[in-house]
């Protein structure tokens, strides 16, 4: 559930980017800003269930 909110708060900021700021915005900058936000959230993880979760993250692309 915490990925799928990453997920849509990252979209709804690159739609905020689009409107307000005349920003475009592209699947690459979505998926690079949802890596970084969830890269952060990742801290709050046991080490191993850490560790899982970062290999699983490299396989996105």
């Amino acid at each position: 559930m915490d990925i799928f909110l990453i997920e849509a708060w990252e979209i709804w900021k690159l739609r905020n980017a689009i409107i307000f700021d005349g920003e475009r915005c592209t699947h690459q900058i979505w998926l690079r800003r949802l890596r970084g936000q969830i890269l952060l959230q990742s801290g709050r993880f046991t080490e191993d269930k850490r560790v899982l979760f970062l290999q699983w993250l490299e396989t996105i692309s």
